[in-house]
């Protein structure tokens, strides 16, 4: 048989899934529960390494929204315009609790870049030469103090300047902001160009939901969106067990090759169902991770037993 057709079961449903069938379940939940089952994964990713890091580098992305009822009009710039991030609001500092501690207990720093406005553009140009301090030929950097100017600083908060150019007619100039007294080469040339890039994870996982809405319903939209992040985890703790080539798939070439390109047979043996995959790809790793499950989860203390399949285990083997 070829997995992945109606085996909902063993996936944790029970019940075959259709479209109105997730509609109504979806439906069922409110935006407040999906926020905080987001939330609460954040804190789980967080938890098991998957934000191994001191420094936050935030790209300002401008996130537009829509509706469809009548609106006054209004005459916008052309061009899209970075937004601030709102952390509290987005559930961040939640997920980071030491946001919102004093900077001298905090586990985390933020390196954000500035919007470059006229009057911020103005600003750095303004900034003598000779404070700024030469890294290599056509590279220079300056650190100050910032103040926002309306004095409601929790924290000391930096500005770091990288201006590029060899000559005067052809400076340019970026401005960063950051929330420690760190070496500014370091922030600008190490840790924010290895910054993660939402456009990465859109591109690889937008398969699971991302790239299409089927409804403008808000209940649903945010349970779907949280369907997906549940899933986005998954499979990338999946990918990293997997290594290359498998690390690199995309969402939509791994349930092709992977998920529903297996095939299989499955047998029950006493309480547990086993699942026989042939033509795994990278088998050594399969097998390491997930044959002989059963007995793997409890020497971690975990229940092997899986309620929705009355209470059988589930192992794998792999030929």
């Amino acid at each position: 048989m070829e997995m992945g057709k109606g085996f909902e079961l063993a996936d944790g449903l029970p019940f075959v899934a259709t479209d109105k069938a997730i509609h109504e379940i979806l439906n069922a939940h409110t935006v407040a529960e999906a926020q905080a089952l987001q939330i609460a994964l954040g804190k789980i990713l967080r938890a098991s390494g998957h934000y191994n890091t001191q420094v936050l580098a935030i790209d300002p992305h401008r996130i537009p929204s829509y509706s469809k009822r009548q609106m006054r009009r209004h005459q916008h710039d052309k061009g899209p315009k970075p937004s601030k991030l709102v952390l509290v609001e987005t559930g961040m500092a939640q997920i980071f609790p030491h946001f919102n501690e004093d900077k001298n207990r905090s586990h985390f720093d933020l390196l954000v870049q500035l919007p470059n406005q006229p009057a911020l553009k103005k600003k750095l140009k303004n900034i003598p030469h000779e404070q700024f301090v030469p890294g290599w030929a056509g590279f220079a950097t300056h650190k100050s103090p910032y103040n926002p100017g309306n004095g409601n600083l929790q924290m000391p908060l930096y500005q770091i300047t990288q201006r590029c150019g060899e000559k005067p007619d052809q400076y340019q100039y970026k401005a960063f902001l950051s929330t420690a007294d760190r070496e500014e080469v370091d922030d600008l040339t190490l840790h924010y160009p290895s910054r993660w890039h939402v456009e990465e994870f859109f591109n690889a996982n937008q398969a699971l939901g991302w790239d299409r809405a089927g409804t403008t319903n808000i209940n649903i939209r945010y349970g779907h969106m949280t369907l997906a992040l549940i899933a986005q985890a998954s499979i990338h703790q999946l990918r990293q067990r997997l290594g290359k080539p498998i690390v690199q798939w995309d969402a939509r070439h791994l349930a092709k090759s992977l998920f529903n390109g297996l095939d299989g047979d499955i047998r029950v043996t006493d309480d547990t169902i086993i699942i026989t995959y042939y033509n795994a790809p990278n088998v050594h790793l399969l097998k390491k991770h997930y044959e002989y499950l059963p007995q793997k989860l409890m020497s971690e203390n975990v229940d092997p037993r899986i309620p929705w399949l009355y209470n059988f285990k589930l192992d794998s083997r792999f030929k």
